[in-house]
């Protein structure tokens, strides 16, 4: 039973999610970092963003340290679900509910890299790509909702959507990359 003057498993959200934000960032980032130090290719190479995907990462029997990258991107992924349901309990309307909705699939879809590493490829491209794609819309989505907010009401700084906006170029960059590449609009194995 929950003493009266505890919080609300909904007031805790509401304060903890930009922290949740940051840490699935941070994850994902040091993940990113422990497994590069430590790649040596498949030809004996190190790993190098000019030579390599980040998912090769991840790549059992390939990457040393493919568990810490695959365990990061699926913690990272639920860090990302609760940062997104509450900044959806921070905003208001229908920008925020339709953001949150892409955020948890787009969360969904990280924690899937980790589960389906490169050497499933056809699933790893699948889950890969769309974690992209709703990487897009989420972001975009937020973006446009952050800007929405009422004057006088606005609990987010508006500015904010400029960063917002910096990661939906980043997302569509890297679809647009993915489409010329194939010569279609996605990679397919």
């Amino acid at each position: 039973m929950r003493r009266r003057d505890s919080p609300t498993p909904r007031a805790l959200l509401d304060q903890a999610y930009p922290f949740l934000g940051i840490g699935g960032s941070l994850l994902v980032g040091a993940s990113i970092a422990a497994a590069a130090l430590t790649y040596t290719g498949e030809h004996g190479e190190p790993y190098s963003l000019l030579n390599h995907f980040i998912s090769e990462l991840g790549q059992v029997g390939v990457s040393r340290n493919a568990w810490l990258f695959n365990a990061g991107l699926i913690a990272a992924g639920i860090l990302f679900i609760l940062f997104c349901i509450g900044l959806r309990l921070s905003l208001r309307g229908i920008w925020s509910i339709l953001g949150a909705a892409a955020g948890v699939c787009a969360g969904a879809f990280c924690s899937g890299v980790g589960v389906f590493p490169m050497n499933d490829l056809r699933m790893h491209l699948f889950v890969a790509m769309w974690f992209f794609r709703c990487g897009l819309a989420t972001t975009l989505l937020f973006a446009i909702g952050i800007l929405a907010q009422p004057r006088g009401g606005a609990r987010i700084v508006k500015s904010a959507s400029f960063f917002s906006l910096l990661a939906v170029a980043a997302y569509a960059g890297f679809l647009v990359l993915a489409s010329v590449k194939n010569g279609r609009t996605g990679w397919t194995p």
